[in-house]
């Protein structure tokens, strides 16, 4: 959001120096937004675990980076329905040997 302003652009020098200023305050005033925002966090946290609830809990991200295309999802989904058959079919032919 910030990045998209461009104070070079303004011609005015006093007034450039303003917007800089006035940008230097708000990056600032955000940074500290988000270090207020995690230490709120950690004292939720804490204060769940000494209330003998659980805090808020460690998700980690996916690690599967095997995306495949829709023709081999496909395939597989033949592939397993031909098995499934296969087996069906091994079987009935096992059963009807064995009596």
């Amino acid at each position: 959001m910030l990045e998209e302003i461009d104070p070079t652009k303004i011609k005015d020098k006093e007034t450039r120096q303003v917007v800089i200023k006035v940008l230097n305050l708000l990056e600032n005033a955000f940074e500290q937004i988000d270090k207020l925002r995690a230490e709120n966090q950690q004292l939720q946290d804490e204060n769940n675990r000494l209330k003998g609830e659980q805090g808020k809990p460690n998700v980690r991200a996916n690690k599967n980076t095997h995306f495949s295309s829709e023709t081999e999802r496909k395939s597989a989904k033949t592939a397993k329905r031909e098995n499934t058959l296969s087996t069906i079919i091994w079987k009935f032919i096992k059963s009807s040997y064995s009596k």
